[in-house]
């Protein structure tokens, strides 16, 4: 209902682009935004509204300036902008109710002449590549222009000097060509006089493959996402997978899953947790980015087997345990018969039945 995922995923996007955002989080306790949350008195939770980094007003902002505090130094009170329609209203949101995302901090040495805002959040994982993005651009349009003049007509026309000297020479050259240029559509040839000529002139097009990729290797280690990701195109070279990099890169991801992520999230499920007046949170775990191929999980399976087979010779298992998975390899769950006690501790007798039984 809170549609979380999505409010999730859009905060990341601005944190990345902006270099932070927060999640403003409709708790109904009675109060006002400005004023602390009341996480025991929380009556229902409404929304969760995402506000990018250019909507939060630093400078208007409350900070916590007692050094006693473990929010020193942080903001208590952030001024924000909520925009509704066409036109937008100031308020003033209690850092309980918001979640903040940060991104890569600028250097101390770099901050001078920064916005504010910017050396609060974090700067935009843009600044990291722009240079790199611009010199691709630049390499991608500097081959479009040759490809535009792959191919030069060279016409040589007797006497050009003398005839551009005369009066009236220029109009004369424009018609000459004008002439040809009308008889090559007309009959697909071109009329000249005898003395001139005309041919054409390539431009080479050698090496510009390899070098547009070492450009595209070079924005792919500064945004450290794989080539075969970031383009979308199949590995190159003699026995390539891509593998390693992907791996490489769903490493960077799951750094970013714990370290950025899972604070987040557990601060709303622990508020979901208060409202529902729940003793102990959930564990939080992120699902496995890779992905086994069905190859992958056979081997296993295969691997497991035989593991099984070796503990059932040495008599260290018994068939029976191997069968019903309570070895607990590669993931397996433990599993085991109920029994009619187990059952009737689950749900007990009613006082007739268990007389009825001891009857029997």
């Amino acid at each position: 209902r809170l549609s979380t995922e999505s409010s999730f995923n859009e905060a990341i996007k601005w944190q990345r682009l902006f270099g932070g955002s927060l999640i403003f989080i409709g708790a109904m306790d009675g109060r006002k935004p400005s004023e602390p949350l009341r996480e025991n008195q929380i009556k229902n939770i409404e929304f969760l509204k995402v506000i990018d980094r250019t909507d939060v007003d630093i400078s208007g902002s409350k900070y916590d300036v007692n050094p006693n505090s473990p929010m020193f130094g942080k903001i208590v009170q952030y001024k924000v902008k909520m925009h509704v329609g066409s036109s937008y209203i100031e308020m003033l949101l209690h850092h309980t109710r918001v979640i903040p995302f940060f991104n890569d901090p600028i250097p101390m040495p770099s901050r001078l002449g920064v916005e504010e805002s910017l050396k609060y959040f974090g700067m935009s994982s843009l600044q990291s590549v722009y240079e790199d993005i611009r010199d691709l651009g630049g390499v991608t349009q500097t081959t479009i222009n040759i490809l535009y003049e792959f191919i030069i007509s060279r016409i040589r026309i007797k006497d050009l000097k003398k005839i551009l000297s005369m009066e009236g020479g220029e109009a004369a050259i424009a018609k000459r060509l004008q002439v040809m240029n009308t008889t090559k559509s007309v009959i697909n040839g071109m009329v000249m006089d005898s003395e001139d000529d005309m041919g054409r002139d390539y431009s080479t097009v050698a090496g510009l493959p390899e070098l547009i990729d070492r450009f595209m290797l070079k924005l792919a280690g500064s945004s450290r996402i794989p080539v075969t990701r970031l383009f979308g195109r199949s590995p190159a070279g003699l026995n390539a997978t891509g593998e390693n990099d992907l791996r490489n890169y769903y490493d960077m991801i799951e750094a970013n899953q714990r370290n950025r992520l899972m604070p987040a999230i557990r601060r709303l499920v622990n508020l979901i947790c208060a409202w529902k007046n729940i003793k102990k949170a959930p564990e939080i775990t992120f699902n496995s980015l890779y992905q086994l191929t069905e190859d992958e999980k056979a081997k296993i399976d295969y691997t497991t087997a035989q593991t099984n087979q070796i503990y059932v010779n040495m008599g260290a298992l018994d068939p029976d345990e191997v069968r019903h998975g309570t070895l607990g390899l590669s993931g397996t769950v433990e599993i085991e018969e109920a029994t009619e006690e187990d059952l009737n501790s689950l749900n007990p007798p009613k006082e007739e039945e268990r007389q009825n039984n001891v009857g029997r």
